[in-house]
């Protein structure tokens, strides 16, 4: 969000207990059944879900509300389990009667007949299926006319895997991915006043993501990477699997305070700050079977490691000012990032080269929006604004060793991201300015006209340049 934080928020519980459960299924159809394997079978999706609330039994002015769900689904895009990762045919020749085919362990001599027969001979598998357990409970406490008190927490597991084409006659050998997430939230509400409140908001919010094929690598499992190669290009895989171990972790607490006051009957004004303290780890390496220490050393292109800790601050100032027909909203909002990120000294060997420390990024956003009234039955508005965007956190630290691979493609490359594209830790904000008016205008009692008309320039989109290592190899950096 510009400027700004999504606030997470959920139901609060009853005066009374209750409570719903619910639960669908459902499948796919469609009369394409050669395009989308498996489609003919019923294969269906399970959501359960249920919430319960009311009043803490035992505990004056407690009430809860809890709520989970459960959802699993095989998806609509199907494999065929023909093929292992550790098989290895073979298609060198130029004459198709000396191929081989090898399934499953077993060695066939190619024909057209035998493919055809091992393919409709084999196991559906499904390649973007999805499994998910959701939970959520919340207290809140009404300690006094004055005070409430909310503990709010959120779990989420999630098991899929995403379509890749080339495996759909090797559905094995993609990666499966798993992430686990958890949010703990407290809010207190105090009212000082008939006229002044406060909003005291602290939060930790906490995901793991992992993404491999196996969870060993140090093992026999892993086929070499040749046998990504068996196929030739733009063929299905008729063994491999993807070679990487990506794993990432993400912490974030933040802390926001707001007071609001109505300071009389004409201004209404709003005080409050923002501070975001980030946590991010990222760990990948690509397994090479034939090597004896499994994974290359961390300073190679296909090791990669961080633990990046930027910072985010905002403090703004609203004034809501109510004079006759006339409604102004007035705002100044200052907000500061530090990436915690590094800079190469020279980039014409971004890897050996000497780092500075990335620098720091601020700016000022005045706001104003206007609203008067014409007549009883239409207003005008108009507004203008700054807004003030950090990048995604990806392209600042992507490839932060800045390690650059010799040649412009691999048959297994990084899973995250592009080869030879390095981030970009001093990356500028997105800055926006907005201009806005608009009527809105009641025709009679059954109809209304709305008209809006803007004017949106944006500053610092994200783009790529490209650079040269002194050796003449070209890599990507985000700018």
């Amino acid at each position: 969000a510009m400027s700004g934080i999504v606030n997470i928020v959920t139901k609060e519980g009853s005066d009374k207990l209750e409570g719903n459960l619910s639960a669908y299924t459902g499948d796919y159809l469609s009369t394409n059944d050669d395009i989308f394997w498996n489609v003919d079978a019923f294969n269906p999706v399970y959501n359960l879900q249920g919430d319960v609330s009311g009043r803490v039994p035992g505990i004056r002015n407690l009430k809860f509300f809890a709520s989970g769900r459960y959802l699993k689904s095989d998806g609509y895009l199907f494999g065929r389990d023909v093929f292992s990762p550790t098989d290895a045919s073979n298609f060198n020749s130029d004459a198709s009667n000396d191929w081989v085919i090898s399934a499953k362990g077993e060695t066939y001599a190619f024909s057209e007949e035998t493919a055809a027969n091992l393919i409709e001979s084999a196991d559906f598998l499904p390649m973007n299926s999805e499994e998910r357990y959701t939970g959520n409970l919340k207290l809140i406490f009404q300690l006094s006319s004055r005070d409430k008190l909310i503990l709010d927490g959120i779990y989420q597991n999630r098991n899929w895997r995403e379509y890749d084409h080339r495996f759909k006659l090797n559905p094995e050998g993609d990666y499966r991915r798993d992430q686990e997430s958890y949010t703990g939230m407290f809010l207190w509400n105090r009212v000082f006043s008939s006229r002044t409140f406060m909003d005291l908001r602290a939060s930790l919010f906490k995901t793991d993501y992992f993404q491999r094929v196996f969870d060993e690598y140090l093992g026999d499992q892993y086929a070499s990477t040749v046998r990504l190669q068996d196929a030739g290009a733009n063929a299905f895989l008729t063994g491999g699997q993807q070679m990487w171990h990506f794993e990432r972790s993400t912490k974030t607490m933040l802390f926001k305070p707001d007071i609001v006051s109505q300071v009389n009957k004409s201004h209404q004004l709003k005080l409050g700050a923002e501070f975001k303290q980030h946590e991010l780890q990222m760990s990948e390496f690509e397994v090479l079977p034939d090597v004896p220490s499994r994974i290359a050393p961390l300073t190679s292109f296909n090791h990669n490691q961080y633990t990046r800790k930027p910072v985010e601050f905002a403090v703004y100032l609203q004034d809501k000012m109510e004079l006759n027909d006339l409604v102004i909203n007035a705002g100044l909002r200052y907000d500061y990032f530090d990436p915690d990120g590094d800079i190469p000294m020279d980039f014409g060997q971004p890897s050996e080269t000497e780092y500075r420390a990335a620098g720091t990024s601020s700016q000022l956003s005045p706001r104003i929006g206007i609203a008067h009234s014409i007549s009883a039955s239409g207003k005008i508005h108009i507004s203008y604004g700054h807004f003030f965007q950090i990048p995604n956190f990806f392209y600042l630290y992507v490839n932060p060793e800045f390690d650059i691979f010799p040649l412009q493609s691999t048959p297994s490359p990084p899973p995250q991201s592009l080869l030879n594209t390095v981030g970009n830790a001093e990356l500028k904000p997105q800055k926006t300015v907005i201009y806005e008016i608009g009527l809105q205008q009641q025709m009679g009692t059954d109809f209304g006209v709305s008209l809006t008309a803007f004017n949106k320039d944006i500053r610092n989109l994200l783009g790529v340049e490209v650079l040269q290592t002194i050796q003449g190899q070209k890599y990507g950096r985000y700018i």
